[in-house]
């Protein structure tokens, strides 16, 4: 499977690695109440995602994974592509939220919805976890997920057939980059 700029990637993880991680995905999955726990974003053949920090990784290191590709209805233009490169490069390495995930999303799901307590606009975007990292950058394009410090995997999953086309569900295996 080719990715195409500007696609997420849904992710439920098969291998964590550590307990920890494990523990953060299947809270995220019985919480928000989605089978896919872990979100990024494709650009120029490379997989950009929060993971302790903004990585960027090949699609290899789906291998094994179950995943959910949501591909734009219509494709970025050159002006757009420049605007997200920019800001893909300058959200690379910052920390992940762990209180934004952990504690924030989990206030707010219980409120159902209605409240968020934790940090908005440019405080937000000093750290990302996974939903918001890939929400922010499709935001700041397109102006797709217009909170996305509130956006978890169900929010992708509500909004997406707005703005998006579903191409690949299932097991991740074998890439050979063609």
């Amino acid at each position: 499977m080719r990715f195409q700029d500007g696609d997420i990637i849904l992710e439920k993880v098969n291998d964590f690695g550590a307990w920890y991680n494990w523990v953060l995905a299947n809270g995220i999955q019985f919480f928000d109440g989605v089978y896919y726990h872990h979100a990024l974003i494709a650009f120029d053949n490379y997989l950009y995602e929060a993971q302790q920090k903004v990585v960027v990784s090949e699609p290899s290191r789906l291998n094994g994974s179950e995943v959910l590709v949501l591909r734009l209805r219509d494709s970025l233009t050159d002006k757009e592509r420049f605007l997200f490169e920019r800001e893909l490069f300058r959200s690379l390495g910052k920390k992940y939220d762990y209180t934004g995930t952990l504690f924030f999303q989990l206030l707010h799901i219980f409120c159902f919805r209605r409240i968020w307590l934790g940090r908005t606009n440019k405080k937000a975007r000093r750290r990302y976890y996974c939903t918001e990292l890939v929400a922010d950058l499709t935001n700041k394009v397109r102006g797709y997920f217009p909170e996305p410090w509130k956006t978890g995997p169900s929010t992708i999953m509500k909004l997406a057939p707005l703005y998006y086309t579903v191409v690949y569900e299932g097991k991740y295996e074998n890439y050979t980059g063609k």
